[in-house]
């Protein structure tokens, strides 16, 4: 190995100004590696491999700074930027068997990292400044992700797991951007503080409409009424129910364990909503009980891969041959959301001549001939903060009702 190493001592700030090492490998099997004092770098390594078999690696003081280091590996050690201006900048991998990494401080920072993983470990960025920018991975097996403090970023990461852990932004202006993937097993995401922004990150996989069920009208001058239900009902299933009735009176509905999303009540026109988490014992289907009597039609959805609950807008249509869902801006925001339009009409006039635009989707019909409800849903997936749809077009001009329904991604 051919090296040349110059370094200076002065009292109280120690400093190694250039160093150029040919070596394919640095090692330690449990030892540390460790930048210390005032502008401690190491500059242009051409090593492969920068190895502690048991120890750590420690950038500490002001600005100190590790620069394109092909590998940096600690089998059960850990890996900390501290102080002013630390730097490990371009290292293709960064490991640790059953560490931690943390960059604290002042403008602490770990740029173009290829990989940073932990086995059992976690990560966190401190302090004012501290940034990882475009990681590619980050993973940690069994550990956490923290952002915390002043301006703590991470940026333009590829992708960010923790099997069992959990992912925290908090403090003010605390930040991730572009993520590709951010995914805990068993953990939880929380934004918290002044300022605390996650943009850009995938929005989830959409939820499934698993399947899908009409029936109606049912018998009128009576207050139960069956609604058929999707088949393949499992444990956890989201099913929801939306029925469209004829009589002119208002109507209250209800059915054991179900929760009514939306009851028309009025006058004008006979509508209701209503959802549950299924059990798996379902059957068939579930009777829903009025508080008068009538005549229904009913469309049935089962919803596989959501989270929460769903949130509906409503509207009440007078009479013309339109049924315009509202727009609906759910709790959540911009994530990848399913959205369920639906339109009924008190109608002697066979079905629905168009859906809205878009919702080609689970294009559902109950009420196929000249009977006394008409009633029809669609779905479209969409990543959007709000959904206004298009408007369902019946063969009749009526009084009716509308809604939009919104399901969050798992």
């Amino acid at each position: 190995m051919r090296r040349r190493l110059i370094s200076r001592a002065l009292p109280g700030y120690a400093r190694i100004r250039r160093a150029q090492f040919r070596s394919k490998r640095l090692r330690a099997a449990a030892g540390s590696f460790a930048l210390t004092g005032g502008a401690a770098v190491l500059r242009l390594i051409r090593g492969v491999v920068l190895s502690a078999g048991s120890g750590a690696f420690l950038l500490s003081g002001q600005n100190a700074a590790l620069l394109r280091a092909k590998r940096v590996a600690a089998a059960p050690g850990s890996f900390a930027l501290t102080g002013q201006n630390a730097t490990l900048k371009r290292g293709k991998s960064i490991a640790a068997g059953a560490g931690s990494f943390a960059l604290s401080g002042q403008d602490a920072g770990l740029k173009r990292a290829r990989r940073v993983t932990a086995g059992a470990g976690s990560f966190a960025l401190t302090g004012t400044s501290a940034v990882l920018r475009k990681g590619l991975n980050m993973a940690a097996a069994a550990g956490s992700f923290a952002l915390t403090g002043q301006a703590a970023g991470v940026r333009v990461s590829r992708k960010i797991v923790a099997a069992a852990g959990s992912f925290a932004l908090t403090g003010q202006a605390a930040t991730l951007r572009t993520a590709k993937r951010m995914a805990a097993a068993a953990g939880a995401f929380a934004l918290t503080g002044q300022s605390a922004t996650l943009t850009y990150a995938a929005g989830g996989t959409f939820p499934v409409v698993a399947a899908t069920n009409s029936n109606g009208p049912t018998t009128a001058a009576v207050t139960t009424h069956a609604a058929s239900l999707p088949a393949g009902i499992t444990a956890g299933d989201l099913l929801i129910v939306i029925g469209q009735g004829n009589p002119s009176t208002a109507r209250t509905h209800s059915a054991s364990g179900w929760t009514i999303l939306y009851d028309s009540n009025s006058t004008t026109d006979t509508f209701f909503v209503a959802y549950k988490v299924a059990s798996g014992s379902e059957g068939a289907s579930v009777t829903f009980t009025a508080s008068g009597n009538g005549s229904y039609c009913v469309n049935s959805f089962r919803i596989t891969g959501y989270q929460g609950v769903p949130e509906i807008a409503s509207a009440l249509i007078a009479s013309t041959t339109t049924a315009d869902p509202p727009s609906l801006t759910p709790s959540w925001g911009s994530v990848n959301t399913l959205w369920i339009a639906s339109g009924g009409k008190r109608s002697t006039t066979t079905g629905v001549a168009s859906y809205p635009t878009n919702y080609s989707s689970n294009q559902l019909l109950a009420g196929t001939s000249a009977q006394t409800a008409q009633l029809a849903s669609a779905t479209r997936n969409l990543q959007a903060a709000s959904e206004d749809p298009g408007v369902f077009t019946f063969n009749a001009s009526t009084n009716g009702a509308a809604v939009t329904i919104a399901v969050r991604p798992a």
